[in-house]
């Protein structure tokens, strides 16, 4: 009998049978379910984590990224690994890692939540599974700040994964810089490009990888500039001595791990340089340098793996930065001409080189009254830039002379004339010193990191050979042989014209015998005008500026007035004349704009 009971007993049976009929008829006509990797077997199949995988496992964490999850794991790649370990000079594999330490920096690459780059907003903060966070900054490409002040760039997003979701990664970030090396802390940091330049120069970039541990006084960029600012000289690094370099930045490591707590006033700390800075906690956290500066402690006890960083907002001195030739004459209010007149012929540069040189600067009286000695210079720009440049070189000497270290010679200038042979610069110190004819020294020996400048009442003009000639009492007669009223040819101007010339030069006594030579004759007027003349012309070779490394033994130099005369070497420097003399070349290479003079010490007669 079919009672209620066996009626509902019967029904059931009859709706579980169809149930399972119904689910096996609809697995057979759907499509197989494809079962997505994890995170960790994402990893694992991929090359270029086998880092992150080494690293999972080592710290024991691959079970937790097997977890369901969700989770959003920023993956470092295996080139952001090796970039870890090489910011660390004790790191040369994930072993090298202290346990505890690379488990908090991987446990910062995991939030719990699926995130994928769409869901992420520009200044968001995601907390990890390491419980600091980091923030993301989409006004580049998708970019995340690390609580260590790393700017992290996402370089593949979006690998979806059964238990979340992998984005690919080019650093391993940091919770905070306790686990990177002085130098990582400093290279990951952009406000410190310019000390990692200057590390990188001085080559000591490895002695800061080293255990340590240290303490380093860290000036920002802007504290760099500012150093660069205050020397003309300096416009980058680059211009700044290795040497200097090195010194400077070793008096802003202490060899030892001091954080401002440990500091007391008064302090004395001896650098890696030797020399001592003190600290003065007056006013906060400052250092009183050896040169005398208060240098303050902008953001202290950046912690280093080898270490501590202070941060500070200038570029530590151990004594005041030596002054160059530029340096002076721009701190020189009496040489402001002077150094408009370096700008504008673009020469700063040259002379901020270690040289050494000798300048010869002319105050800016003297520049007044080369500017009114010309009707049409009003003021230095009317100067033609190349006349100018020439103009300077000749007041500059290669090499240091001090004012004792002069005599009554010619000496070479920087400024070149014919064949770009140095142009020179007649120096007499019997009677006082006069440099050029006609200018004076006002003060003297001011030394420089790079020379030595005197200055002087007035701007000296390269000379011509005439104009060499009229400048030293030592020619006063072959003057007044050139400018015998009696003449028909006019010796100045002809001497006075482009050239170049070569000419040997008597001296007065080499007239004096001349006269002696002949008793009728007791001075130059008594000489036939037309002998002075042939005379005079036999003394110039018109065909080209010769030095005296340009001549040769038995070498015929044919002279203004037709004739020859030979060179003979074997013994010094002699001429032999037409009339059968031996003349001795006693000076060479008095250099001008438009010849080149040798002095000898006779007359040279043709016949």
């Amino acid at each position: 009998m079919l009672t209620k009971k066996n009626f509902f007993k019967l029904s059931l049976m009859l709706f579980i049978s169809f149930s399972i009929t119904t689910f096996f008829t609809s697995c057979d006509d759907d499509d197989p379910v494809i079962q997505k990797d994890s995170i960790v077997q994402t990893a694992i199949k991929s090359s270029n984590l086998s880092s992150l995988v080494a690293a999972l496992q080592k710290a024991d964490l691959v079970s937790a990224l097997e977890a369901n999850g969700p989770f959003t794991v920023f993956a470092p790649t295996n080139e952001a690994f090796q970039a870890l370990l090489d910011a660390n000079n004790s790191w040369n594999t994930l072993d090298d890692i202290p346990v505890e330490t690379l488990k908090a920096v991987l446990l910062y690459h995991v939030v719990a939540a699926k995130a994928l780059s769409t869901d992420l907003s520009n200044g968001q903060e995601l907390t990890t599974l390491n419980g600091a966070k980091i923030t993301v900054d989409l006004s580049n490409g998708v970019q995340l700040k690390t609580g260590s002040d790393q700017t992290v760039t996402v370089t593949n997003a979006n690998i979806d994964a059964s238990n979340g979701v992998v984005h690919l990664i080019d650093k391993v970030m940091l919770p905070d810089a306790l686990f990177m090396s002085i130098v990582g802390i400093a290279t990951s940091n952009n406000n410190f490009s310019t000390l990692v330049a200057a590390l990188q120069k001085a080559d000591l970039v490895s002695a800061l990888q080293a255990d340590g541990p240290f303490t380093v006084f860290a000036p920002t960029n802007d504290a760099f500039q500012s150093l660069l600012d205050s020397k003309a000289a300096w416009s980058s690094l680059d211009d700044i001595p290795v040497e200097t370099l090195k010194s400077v930045l070793l008096y802003h490591v202490v060899s030892a791990k001091a954080f401002s707590k440990d500091l007391s006033n008064g302090q004395e700390l001896t650098t890696l340089n030797g020399a001592k800075t003190t600290v003065d906690l007056s006013n906060g956290v400052k250092l009183t340098t050896a040169s005398g500066q208060s240098v303050g402690v902008t953001t202290p006890d950046v912690q280093a793996s080898n270490g501590v960083i202070h941060i500070v907002d200038a570029v530590m001195l151990p004594e005041a930065l030596p002054k160059d030739i530029t340096d002076l004459a721009i701190a020189t209010p009496a040489l402001s001409s002077l150094v408009a007149a370096l700008q504008k012929a673009d020469l700063v540069s040259a002379l901020q080189t270690n040289g050494p040189f000798t300048v010869f600067a002319p105050t800016n009286e003297a520049f007044q009254a080369l500017l009114d000695s010309n009707a049409s210079w009003n003021s230095l720009d009317d100067i033609p830039v190349e006349t100018l440049k020439t103009v300077l070189l000749f007041h500059v000497l290669s090499g240091k002379v001090v004012s004792g270290d002069l005599s009554d010679t010619y000496v070479k200038t920087l400024a070149t004339g014919p064949n770009d042979e140095n142009l020179s610069l007649q120096v007499e110190v019997t009677g006082g010193i006069e440099f050029n004819g006609d200018s004076k020294p006002i003060d003297v020996n001011i030394e420089a990191s790079n020379g030595i400048i005197h200055t002087i009442d007035k701007v000296m003009l390269p000379p011509n050979i005439v104009t060499l000639a009229l400048n030293n009492a030592g020619f006063t007669s072959l003057v007044a042989a050139l400018t015998d009223s009696r003449h028909t040819t006019d010796f100045v101007a002809l001497l006075k014209q482009d050239g170049p010339y070569t000419v040997f030069t008597p001296t007065n006594n080499a007239f004096q015998a001349l006269l002696d030579s002949n008793n009728m004759w007791n001075s130059l007027s008594d000489i036939p005008i037309a002998t002075l003349e042939a005379v005079l012309k036999y003394h110039v070779f018109g065909g080209g500026n010769v030095q005296s490394d340009q001549l040769t033994d038995n070498q015929e130099i044919t002279m203004f007035d037709g004739n020859k005369v030979t060179v003979d070497l074997t013994n010094g420097a002699k001429l032999e004349t037409g009339s059968g003399q031996s003349v001795t070349i006693s000076l060479t290479d008095v250099q001008g704009t438009n010849g080149v003079i040798h002095v000898v010490d006779k007359v040279l007669l043709p016949n």
